[in-house]
């Protein structure tokens, strides 16, 4: 690309040029060794012959970037010939394009190729402060658009020696530049860390941006959207100032996250920006931190500021209880001449209009996401009754599925060949089979009685079924289930698919349903039918666990097994530290439990904390639901082999197994909806702990990320078969109109309308005739989108929170029933506060037709239409 197209608006003036070309001549010498006589110390010497490697090995740059940038952020690093902060302008977050569409965005690659795996590698390998959040991004994520207080981020970067938080000196440059780190393709970093250690390697400190644009000029690729290039200027003269080989392969455009927290500067340093104190447009009333520096701060005393809702008795106007809740203390204001009532003063809807916004415009120079947006994320926490925060005082955790999340495929792929070596140590054939993920999803119920898996609505009326592995057809299910209802309290017919924990049992019994229907399980087995099939499936799954083989070789290679996520402990850490009493309640015993905390847990908290230190009680082996139900009696763990004593009162920092609720209700001398816990399993942890204790509850669903995103690219494929559905609507009401005046006209009674009744009969039996094809051809099409329908999150049973098109399904109407807040992992609790206060959202009913026209008019158009319909 020539300089010409599309340059950066900075252009050397020609007092700057003369003034810097010397000096870059005079290094250009010295890099190729020409002064090396000459000047003194070694640096030199080893300046040009790290270069002269570099144009041999891209590893050696590699090793000198690092070099460099491992001494970011130190206040020793740089030189006196830095530009002034003050001179700048804060880095770009949403990119710069002029004239494309803002939702466009830089074309990515057809799919992210990174794994939560590759993140959490990426944070190891680069060493990625915890301050700094990654996240695989939703579909809904674009470069140039990324969300509110995020930076989207190409992982190849960090090879060319990008690293966040920014250097001092980078986070200068890119302020100056203008452009969002994500639109700069990886060459770009290569060239401008390369200048850094150019200049650093021969004693010159660091370059300033009057340097760096004499040698390059800054540019838009070609045929994009956005990707900006650096260009050598004057390389035919001279040659190229970094002597490497740019890349051109674009498969790192697969492999990108979005950065967000402190993802510019560390926590209570200064950024590159205007100076903030005298350019901060907040609230006049309240003392501006964006610029501070100081490392000693404290935060704020609440108790000499604040007093506090200590009684749980009160509630505020939307039924939750205040305690915990913060009061100003006038008289704390009085003694500062401050006048309460003058603060506010105005109608109060002005007030809060003016708050709001100065509040929305503070959390996005903070760089925190506004509640609206993180509901739009699939990382969100979604609320069904709403949620207090500040009135809980203790929140406990399951353990499996909940703080530490499986590989599933492993985890329930190893579970389901145990299950069928026990099966085949019994008779079973099971030769052949292996295990399918894809065959089952969560929420599904085994129908005993049947041999089937079924998908109901939230009714209970089976919209989906499989009898083994084989799917039934709509006219099928119709004929089975049609006079009767999924009801999960006959148990002995219907097992609900309530945990991950399920997936390696139904996939074992759908499979020996197939065995069982073509007769090749042995007679000697005895008379089977599907329940006793169940039965024998159960078992062998059972014995599995009973043995300890599985957890013992999960306990042997728990990195094989089990995906860490590096911010969940800092989110529990905020939460204690917030004054919540942090319980750990797990059916898994006290070996298994220490070995899965300690290896996902110690090496993300700070300051050689260990998981324990979390905790104010720990139970295992709490024998969840009883644990809710019945009051089984409590041992202490005092020894690091297990060995247990009898207790009657479970103590902060202890250690138990067994025990009851009501046991640590009493001990904390907390109760009820002062508790929240958090699990997975919707009966065993979320339904019991509500039913018999009415314990605040949330329920952990890894599932929602993927189909968030399955969502998001179908809304197209939706929105055609909705458009579909009204037009076959308005052609069916015609047809019933017709029809019905057809039917009018043989009874010698007039038709509805004038118009219908000026019909003659061929041109009404032919209109019919016409619609009703056009009715038969939409049907055939509607019934195959209809079946495609989620399918991106799963062939066989689409999407996991629907049933049909619009409808709930069982599994949603669980959830919305007994869990308070939901969401895909403990630690989006980070992205939130421990105070959030959590508001469910409007619950629209069938007759809302108010809503409805609201959405399709304004002003007094709607007034107008809704006199029409009245």
């Amino acid at each position: 690309m020539s300089e010409s197209e599309e340059a950066s608006e900075y252009v050397c003036s020609e007092e700057e040029s003369s003034q810097t070309d010397s000096f870059v001549e005079g290094l250009i010498e010295a890099r190729m060794g020409v002064h090396e006589g000459e000047m003194a110390g070694p640096s030199v010497e080893s300046g040009s012959e790290a270069y002269r490697k570099m144009q041999k090995k891209y590893k050696v740059l590699e090793a000198s970037v690092d070099r460099v940038l491992a001494l970011a952020h130190t206040p020793e690093v740089g030189s006196s010939n830095q530009t002034s902060p003050s001179e700048s302008v804060g880095i770009a977050m949403v990119s710069a394009s002029e004239g494309v569409d803002i939702r466009v965005g830089v074309p990515l690659g057809n799919r992210n190729t990174l794994t939560e795996a590759k993140l959490v590698e990426l944070r190891t390998d680069y060493s990625v402060p915890s301050y700094v959040g990654l996240r695989l991004p939703s579909a809904a994520d674009v470069v140039r658009y990324p969300p509110e207080g995020s930076v989207m981020i190409f992982t190849d970067m960090y090879q060319h020696g990008l690293r966040l938080p920014f250097h001092p000196w980078v986070q200068m440059m890119l302020a100056k530049l203008g452009y969002a780190p994500g639109q700069y393709n990886p060459n770009f970093w290569l060239l401008l860390h390369g200048v850094y250690i150019a200049w650093w390697l021969v004693g010159l400190g660091e370059p300033t941006f009057e340097q760096f644009m004499y040698l390059y000029s800054i540019s838009k690729q070609q045929g994009t959207f956005g990707w900006v290039q650096a260009n050598c200027r004057k390389a035919k003269e001279r040659g190229y100032f970094i002597g490497h080989k740019p890349s051109t392969q674009k498969s790192w455009r697969n492999r990108w996250c979005l950065a967000y927290g402190d993802w510019e500067c560390p926590p209570g340093k200064t950024t590159n920006r205007p100076n903030s104190k005298e350019s901060c447009s907040h609230n006049p009333g309240m003392k501006c931190q964006c610029s501070s520096t100081s490392s000693s701060s404290s935060g704020v005393d609440e108790k000499s500021v604040f007093s506090l809702t200590s009684s749980s008795k009160y509630e505020d106007y939307m039924g939750e209880k205040t305690k915990g809740d913060l009061n100003v203390k006038v008289e704390h204001l009085e003694a500062f001449g401050i006048d309460s009532q003058a603060t506010l003063k105005g109608p109060m809807e002005e007030v809060a209009r003016v708050e709001a916004e100065e509040a929305e415009d503070l959390l996005r120079e903070l760089g925190i996401p506004t509640p609206f947006s993180s509901r739009k994320s699939p990382r969100g926490i979604f609320c069904s009754r709403t949620l207090n925060l500040q009135s809980i005082s203790a929140i406990g955790y399951d353990m499996d599925y909940t703080l530490i999340h499986y590989n599933v495929i492993a985890w329930e792929g190893r579970a389901y060949d145990y299950c069928m070596e026990n099966l085949k140590k019994v008779g079973f054939p099971v030769d052949g089979l292996a295990f399918d993920p894809d065959l089952v999803i969560r929420g599904l119920v085994i129908d005993k009685e049947k041999g089937n898996l079924v998908k109901a609505d939230r009714f209970g009326y089976v919209r989906r079924a499989m009898h083994g592995t084989k799917m039934l057809s709509n006219r099928a299910v119709s004929e089975m289930y049609g006079r009767e209802l999924v009801d999960l309290r006959k148990e002995s017919r219907w097992e609900f698919l309530n945990t991950l924990f399920s997936v390696s049992e139904a996939v074992a019994y759908m499979q020996m349903v197939d065995r069982l229907d073509d007769g090749t399980i042995a007679a000697q087995l005895g008379p089977l039918d599907y329940e006793g099939l169940y039965k024998a499936v159960g078992r062998a799954l059972i014995r599995a666990h009973v043995e300890g083989q599985l957890k013992s070789e999960i306990m042997s290679k728990p990195e094989l097994f089990v995906t860490p996520d590096p911010e969940l402990p800092l989110a529990l850490l905020d939460q204690k530290e917030a004054g919540k009493k942090l319980l750990l309640i797990t059916n898994s015993d006290y070996h298994y439990t220490d070995k899965m905390m300690q290896h996902s847990f110690n090496r993300f908290l700070p300051n050689d904390m260990g998981w324990r230190d979390l905790f104010d009680i720990v139970i295992v082996t709490a024998r969840k639901p009883e644990f809710f139900q019945m009051s089984h009696p409590m041992y202490e763990v005092v020894t690091g082999e297990g060995l247990m004593r009898p207790c009657f009162k479970a103590k902060t920092g202890g250690l138990y197994s067994g025990g009851n609720a009501q046991m640590v209700e009493n001990s904390l001398n907390i109760h009820g909806d002062e508790i929240l816990y958090v699990g997975d399993h919707i009966y065993t942890d979320v339904s019991q702990s509500k039913v018999h204790l009415r314990w605040r509850t949330a329920l952990i669903c890894r599932e929602l990320e993927e189909e968030f995103s399955a969502l998001i690219h179908s809304r197209g494929h939706r929105a055609s078969l909705v458009e579909l559905i009204n037009q076959k609507e308005v052609v069916g009401d015609l047809f019933n109109q017709l029809r019905l005046a057809s039917q009018r006209r043989t009874k010698g009674r007039p038709a509805q309308t004038l118009a219908a009744r000026n019909l003659d009969d061929q041109e009404l039996s032919e209109s019919m005739q016409k619609l009703l094809m056009v009715m038969q051809r939409l049907d055939q099409k509607i019934a195959s989108m209809l079946e495609a329908d989620g399918e991106l999150f799963n062939k066989r049973w689409g999407f996991l929170s629907r049933a049909g098109l619009w409808d709930k399904s069982h599994l949603m109407r669980q959830i919305e029933k007994y869990a308070d807040i939901y969401t895909s992992r403990v630690s989006n609790f980070l992205h939130y506060t421990p105070f959030m206060y959590f508001r469910s959202q409007e619950q629209t009913l069938a007759h809302d037709s108010y809503s409805y026209y609201c959405s399709r008019f304004n002003g007094s158009a709607v007034d107008d239409e809704v006199d029409f319909m009245l």
